[in-house]
Parts: structure tokens; C-alpha cells; sequence
């Protein structure tokens, strides 16, 4: 478990949605930012 910032309530919250690189996925802190580097 690490904590990954994805933005604001608006913008963080479109980032965890279906069809995102992060929804319901297990990756490690790196892996999760490296993927809302890459959208």
C-alpha cells in the first residue's frame, strides 16, 4: 500500500474511474505514478 496523489477531487477523482490505468489494479506507488504520467 502507497499513497499516490492523483490531483484535486475533480481531476483525481475522473483518474480513478472505470476504464482509467488505475482502476482496480494492483501496482505498486512507482507503477501508479509512472501510469498518470503516461494518460
Amino acid at each position: 500500500f502507497a499513497p499516490v496523489d492523483t490531483g484535486g477531487l475533480r481531476e483525481g477523482g475522473r483518474r480513478q474511474q472505470p476504464e482509467s490505468p488505475l482502476y482496480n489494479r494492483s501496482l505498486t506507488g512507482e507503477q501508479a505514478r509512472q501510469a498518470l504520467i503516461s494518460e
